[in-house]
């Protein structure tokens, strides 16, 4: 991202539950034309989490996603929107989600309760709290 133009892009870190977490910071607009073509151009890059199977991939329901989707929403985070999907990563908005991360007790609520119906995989929050 940084050598695509968003210079102040951090590195991911590793979250308390061994997923991915990347704290967009205050500044970095996420809507910006340079934004949106760096990622683009490191979409490839993404990280993919264990696949869970020795050919490497696995297609997610996206039923099974959405359905996921809308129970973390009806547990207390009404602005959580349908997640993106890349290889066995399910990308979370957090920003749009108004939550501060994988961390945030409103989002552990809430999975806590839908955990039965999660698809499974590696979630990977992008953005988080305006610092």
């Amino acid at each position: 991202m940084r050598e695509h133009g968003v210079s102040n892009f951090p590195d991911p870190t590793e979250d308390s539950g061994g997923g991915v977490k990347l704290v967009i910071p205050q500044g970095v607009d996420q809507n910006s034309p340079t934004f949106k073509s760096a990622q683009s151009a490191c979409q490839s890059l993404l990280y993919q989490g264990d696949t869970g199977d020795a050919a490497g991939s696995r297609a997610f329901d996206a039923t099974k996603v959405a359905a996921w989707a809308k129970c973390i929403r009806e547990h207390g985070v009404p602005n959580f929107q349908d997640p993106q999907v890349n290889g066995n990563t399910i990308i979370i908005d957090a920003n749009a989600a108004g939550l501060s991360g994988r961390d945030d007790p409103k989002f552990s609520k809430a999975a806590e309760a839908c955990y039965s119906i999660r698809p499974g995989g590696t979630l990977a929050f992008m953005g988080g709290p305006q610092q």
